[in-house]
């Protein structure tokens, strides 16, 4: 704000000529006292400005779409990797950004995720009516107000971002960076790095739920912003109270890192965490706002008159005394999941392939994902989802074939049997996991190496071999060379034309940490009906199945690659207290691993209620009430439901 004028207040000659408003409805005047703040509220001193300023860190790249797409171009990608096929590579999607300044968060886009953590009645909602503003459904129901809160769009500082990838391009070094995945010692540009835009490339692909291979026409790209980029964030409250203001620090520390802050698209696969970092807290109090007003200096800036607030910095960063860690969002169960590989395990990053001739002849045809910024080995958490999803499809769609099969009525279906069970499957999956038309309730993050990453030629360093049960603290590369075989003369053949051997680089040892987040208050809102607990016993039989070894990721799996064991470590749980339930509604556990899947049993016993074989009934009975209708038959009673529980795919194979 620069120049400033002064106005005189009307005279009461003046204000006695004012028309006189109509009278009100009582309806309206109704709403409109119950919108308006408490006396408490309305009596409180109010600030004229008070501006937050701070870094929004990505703790995951993030892609917040612009509703644009683009094509690729040879020339944006680094010359040292390898480049995609050009001619079968669709356009990409892209993400917010201007010319010459790179991406950026629109004001919008953090205006909803802030708006969207105030939940409830109460407190919540009366600071979400004033820091957001509020439109009636119609005009009779009261008169719309305008929020005090005042975003700006924020773009990236080069200077707190770590590591700044547009700098590491022009850096001398920056040759062998591209050229070479990190190694947990020095930064490289991520896969398919575009230095003119700021922003690197990721591919993914549909897997057939039948074949399990890659289905036709169904490659898909996306734009991001690498992890640790920092984008500079300003934000203003105008007429707001003290209340108000501590009410939005304590709002913006949700912004915490974790999976129910993220941003942007494919939260619900890991990406788009971000970290709030405070840096200042500015405030205007009324007597310097008026004595800014009665100043001749038309050059005065109000910003300028904007004093810091160390109380109020500390409560933003956490430092007062009586500040306390942000509450996760109410109905939200976070857990972390553990995995250990059992052998090899390679999940493909293609863009990490050096560029053929840029490196010996013996370059790996595949390599596995990591953390461009230290090199850390990572499992993608798309990887992950889809892992989950595609068994909770494979049991969904047994179970299914079993109750069309064993029907009491004895009528043909209207459709083939694995169709319906494949509709019915479909239907509760998009429920829990997610769909084009529904966001999923299950959310999981990249699962990162707790160790340090080795090279393949380095051992462990000497020491005392780890206490038995005790696992390695180190993750290794692991390289494997195989002999392409063709399938019609046994004899070998050439891969690219460059002959029939070719090699593989995975990780081996170690184990992987990944943040687990499940809405289960939502799930209990949109489950109302007579089968509220059906989620919870197809995860059940999920989590048998990861616990008996079943599951594996990634590349190679018939080779005897990607085998993983799952744990799941919850703090405060109390372990053992349900495994005579489980193992009575699922039947035999694997040995050394039952204490682990109960302890999160225990934690939705707590939030929702019930008993695991209550909760796989209820299952039976959804994938009823999803059956019925699509096979032309009337829905069915509760009595007529199978009275023992499927068993899971482990022992009847779809």
């Amino acid at each position: 704000m620069g120049s400033k004028t002064k106005r005189g207040k009307p005279g009461r000659d003046q204000a006695s000529k004012r028309p006189e408003r109509p009278t009100k409805p009582a309806a309206t005047a109704q709403a409109e006292a119950a919108a308006a703040p408490s006396a408490e509220a309305a009596s409180a001193p109010r600030l004229p400005r008070a501006r937050i300023e701070g870094l929004l860190r990505l703790k995951s790249p993030l892609h917040i779409g612009s509703g644009d797409t683009a094509a690729w171009r040879q020339d944006d990608l680094p010359a040292e990797r390898e480049r995609p096929e050009l001619d079968t590579a669709p356009d990409y999607h892209t993400c917010c950004l201007l010319p010459g300044r790179g991406p950026y968060l629109p004001a919008s886009s953090l205006r909803g995720a802030l708006r969207a953590r105030l939940h409830g009645a109460g407190a919540a909602d009366a600071l979400r009516r004033r820091l957001f503003g509020e439109v009636p459904p119609s005009p009779a129901d009261g008169q719309a107000s305008a929020g005090c809160l005042r975003l700006r769009d924020a773009f990236i500082d080069a200077d707190a971002s770590l590591p700044d990838y547009r700098a590491l391009a022009d850096t001398p070094a920056a040759g062998n960076n591209t050229r070479c995945p990190p190694d947990n010692k020095t930064p490289a540009l991520p896969p398919y790095w575009m230095q003119h835009r700021g922003t690197a490339l990721r591919q993914g692909i549909a897997r057939d739920p039948r074949l399990g291979t890659a289905m036709d026409e169904r490659l898909y790209s996306h734009e991001r912003v690498p992890a640790g980029v920092a984008f500079r964030i300003v934000m203003d409250l105008i007429d707001a109270t003290r209340d108000e203001l501590r009410g939005l620090l304590a709002l913006l520390r949700g912004w915490d890192g974790s999976l129910a802050g993220a941003l942007g698209a494919r939260t619900g696969k890991g990406w788009g965490r971000v970290a709030w970092e405070p840096t200042d807290v500015l405030t205007l109090d009324e007597a310097t706002f008026r004595r800014w007003l009665a100043e001749d200096d038309p050059t005065g800036r109000l910003d300028d008159c904007l004093t810091p607030d160390p109380a109020l910095l500390a409560q933003a960063q956490g430092r007062a005394a009586n500040a306390t860690a942000p509450a996760p969002p109410p109905g939200v169960l976070a857990l972390d999941l553990k995995l250990t590989p059992r052998g090899p395990i390679l999940v493909n990053e293609p863009g990490w392939r050096p560029a053929d001739g840029a490196d010996d002849e013996h370059t790996p045809t595949h390599y596995f994902s990591r953390d461009p910024a230290d090199g850390t080995p990572l499992l993608p958490g798309t990887s992950l989802v889809g892992l989950l999803r595609a068994r909770a499809r494979r049991i969904l769609c047994t179970m299914a074939a079993g109750i069309l099969e064993t029907a009491a009525d004895g009528a043909s279906p209207a459709a083939p049997t694995d169709l319906l069970a494949e509709q019915a499957a479909e239907a509760l999956l998009g429920r829990l996991f997610g769909s084009a038309e529904r966001r999923g309730a299950l959310w999981l993050g990249d699962a990162r190496a707790e160790g340090k990453l080795r090279a393949a030629d380095q051992d462990l360093p000497d020491a005392d071999p780890p206490p038995a049960g005790a696992e390695a603290q180190h993750v290794k590369c692991h390289e494997q060379t195989f002999i392409a075989i063709d399938r019609f003369t046994g004899g070998t053949r050439s891969i690219r034309g460059q002959g029939a051997l070719f090699s593989v680089q995975g990780t081996v040892d170690g184990s992987f940490r990944a943040p687990l987040l499940l809405e289960t208050a939502r799930l209990a809102r949109q489950e109302a009906g007579g089968t509220p607990h059906w989620w919870q016993g197809l995860l059940l039989l999920v989590a048998r199945d990861a616990l008996e070894g079943d599951l594996s990721l990634g590349w190679g799996q018939g080779r005897g690659w990607g085998a993983v064991a799952f744990r799941l470590d919850p703090a405060g749980a109390k372990a053992g207290s349900t495994t005579a339930n489980l193992a009575h509604a699922t039947g035999r556990m694997a040995d050394g691993d039952s204490n682990a899947w109960p302890q999160v049993l225990e934690h939705l016993r707590t939030l929702t209620g019930g008993e695991p074989r209550a909760w796989l009934e209820q299952l039976e009975q959804a994938i009823r009430t999803e059956l019925d209708p699509r096979a032309g038959r009337t829905p069915a009673a509760p009595e007529q439901r199978i009275g023992a529980a499927q068993p899971s795919t482990a022992e009847q194979p779809q």
